[in-house]
């Protein structure tokens, strides 16, 4: 499919759907569907989302602001040292002793199991989500590499808006089945040689809460 910007987008799903009026609309439209790109029951998670951070954890502060677009940790680990194992946040300590963390947990922060004695390193595998896709921005990775999972879910949007149901649940089915079928590649290995992680270096600001499934 060839839909490489918003513009293009929002064109090609008048054609598709014969719904004209939706511009007053279309951007609420494109949030509900990233909501579900990333939250949803089955949320995408492929290669162009997984990244890397590190920063080193303030000696006395067991908190450590997450990285901008965080969505979900794959592992943390001490540098030199270990992997830190996941724990739910009603299982992390109210109290801790000092020392190197081996746990940690998930607020709108990273939370471990220790007081730090000393300055450690922290590495973070996470996934993240990219900047909303926009008529001033007009593009992003996953409209990029994955068009049709934005064109089958706006399309279940406008049949929604038209009073359309069947057809909105036909093609939510279709948007379903798209990243289903992405995060199997993502699972299996089956991708193309040009696609990297993405390293950052991150430091301070306020990020929401998410939820977190234990590994």
């Amino acid at each position: 499919m060839s839909i490489a910007t918003y513009t293009e987008l929002r064109s090609q799903l008048k054609a598709w759907t014969r719904e004209t009026d939706i511009d007053s609309v279309f951007d609420s439209m494109i949030e509900l569907v990233e909501a579900q790109i990333y939250s949803g029951k089955q949320p995408l998670r492929v290669l162009e989302m997984v990244a890397t951070a590190q920063d080193d954890f303030p000696i006395s502060d067991r908190t450590m602001p997450l990285p901008d677009y965080y969505l979900e940790m794959i592992k943390c680990e001490l540098k030199d040292e270990w992997e830190l194992m996941f724990i739910p946040v009603q299982d992390m300590p109210v109290d801790a002793p000092d020392g190197k963390p081996t746990r940690y947990t998930i607020t709108d922060k990273i939370k471990v199991d220790s007081v730090p004695d000393t300055n450690y390193f922290l590495y973070f595998t996470y996934f993240k989500k990219f900047p909303k896709l926009t008529e001033a921005l007009g593009t992003n990775t996953i409209l990029t590499n994955y068009p049709q999972i934005y064109f089958s879910g706006l399309k279940a949007q406008i049949y929604d808006y038209a009073g359309e149901p069947e057809l909105a649940a036909l093609h939510r089915s279709e948007f379903d089945a798209l990243i289903a079928g992405a995060n199997h590649k993502y699972k299996t290995g089956s991708f193309g040689s040009n696609l990297r992680m993405s390293g950052t270096f991150f430091r301070g600001g306020y990020h929401p809460p998410v939820t977190m499934k234990a590994r």
